[in-house]
């Protein structure tokens, strides 16, 4: 994905989740709260899988690394990624020195689509939960 893109992606994505929430042992907590770990784990899960830590770059961190930078700074850190996960994808990032291109294994890929499997029925059980929430209270 293309900065602005990314950049994009992030405010929209900050928009949508923080207005809508969940009522957690009597305090509202903003969906934005759960997109934001969710989307650090995937972007860890995802690193491992394209092998970021290859590749000279500034977010170039193993996945826990990754995971806590991604959760503390998301509004920099999830952009970031998406950028430099594209250049990878697209074959645009530069190799650290000394490293040699590999393949990754198709248990990594079914890793990835189960761990995406996952997160996304979590999304649509919150998303879901916060819409009862808001529309549907007792009377």
């Amino acid at each position: 994905m293309k900065a602005r893109d990314a950049i994009l992606l992030t405010i929209a994505l900050v928009l949508l989740t923080s207005f809508v929430g969940l009522n957690i042992a009597g305090r509202y907590v903003p969906l934005s709260w759960f997109m934001i770990l969710g989307t650090a784990l995937w972007a860890a899960i995802d690193s491992k899988k394209i092998q970021l830590r290859r590749y000279k770059s500034g977010i170039s961190y193993g996945p826990v690394a990754l995971f806590i930078a991604i959760a503390l700074l998301w509004i920099v850190g999830f952009p970031w990624y998406l950028v430099m996960r594209y250049r990878i994808k697209t074959g645009a990032a530069v190799l650290k020195d000394g490293v040699k291109p590999e393949r990754s294994s198709s248990m990594q890929n079914v890793f990835v689509l189960l761990a995406w499997i996952v997160l996304s029925l979590v999304a649509v059980l919150l998303i879901g939960l916060g819409y009862l929430m808001l529309f549907h209270h007792p009377r």
